[in-house]
């Protein structure tokens, strides 16, 4: 199953289901190294023209779930970094587009407050009639913690952040904060002691990593449920275990 949405590439040639929103599993199967590396040339080229941000951020989410697919298997380990890298280039171009918004007035820009109001800013519940970077990527995804979209964007031409993502590609690791080490010039973390890797063999940086990529996965289209076609038996359970789930992952980062 695909997407029904056709988007035109920039030869004008149309591109069905460039990121199919249920990944075909057999293909990705049979060859997933062969199979997301076309996946990365066709988004490659398409981001480059992309224009609109809800299509980016939806290819952004549909390149998650193949992350998701390739892990949960234990597929190539090469073809998870292919789409990990088209989870890395869909937010640079979401920033690309937010801050191409900012200058032409179509975005909010920071500290800007218009009236008459049309929503709310999630973080300070102040009302704007404009959206902000906010209504296209969450705070932590935007700046969150120095390594964000932002530090992947601005001032960072594009071949600077080409180069950063194949050094990041070339270390096995395209996790957000690593392509900004690199974009910044940054060395390699020191890599942790061997006392330490046998008294604890854990990943902590995959292990989060896996988890937000899968919330971001999970959260896609939670606002386009109806409540009212919820089995009305088992939605007590399923938001009683939603909540002890939040409450869990809340409590954990806080010592972070």
């Amino acid at each position: 199953m695909g997407s029904e949405r056709i988007v035109n590439d920039p030869e004008g040639e149309s591109v069905t289901d460039l990121l199919p929103i249920a990944p075909d599993e057999l293909s990705v199967q049979a060859d997933p190294t062969g199979y997301m590396e076309v996946m990365l040339h066709r988004a490659k080229g398409w981001l480059q023209e992309a224009r609109n941000i809800d299509d980016v951020r939806d290819a952004k989410a549909i390149a998650v779930g193949y992350v998701a697919v390739i892990k949960e298997k234990e597929l190539a380990f090469d073809a998870q970094l292919a789409a990990t890298e088209i989870v890395r280039r869909c937010e640079r171009r979401v920033g690309e587009l937010v801050r191409q918004g900012q200058d032409r007035g179509e975005i909010r820009g920071k500290g800007q407050r218009i009236t008459p109001p049309l929503g709310a800013d999630p973080l300070t519940n102040q009302i704007y009639s404009k959206p902000g970077p906010y209504d296209f990527a969450h705070p932590s995804e935007w700046n969150g913690n120095e390594a964000g979209i932002v530090q992947m964007t601005d001032d960072v031409p594009r071949e600077q952040f080409d180069a950063a993502i194949e050094e990041a590609k070339a270390e096995g690791n395209l996790s957000r904060a690593n392509v900004v080490r690199k974009v910044k010039g940054e060395a390699k973390p020191a890599a942790r002691s061997e006392w330490h890797h046998k008294k604890r063999h854990l990943d902590a940086n995959r292990i989060v990593e896996r988890l937000a990529m899968e919330l971001d996965a999970a959260t896609v289209g939670l606002d386009l449920i109806d409540p009212s076609q919820l089995d009305a038996d088992r939605k007590p359970e399923w938001v009683e275990s939603i909540r002890q789930s939040i409450g869990t992952i809340q409590k954990e980062i806080r010592k972070w």
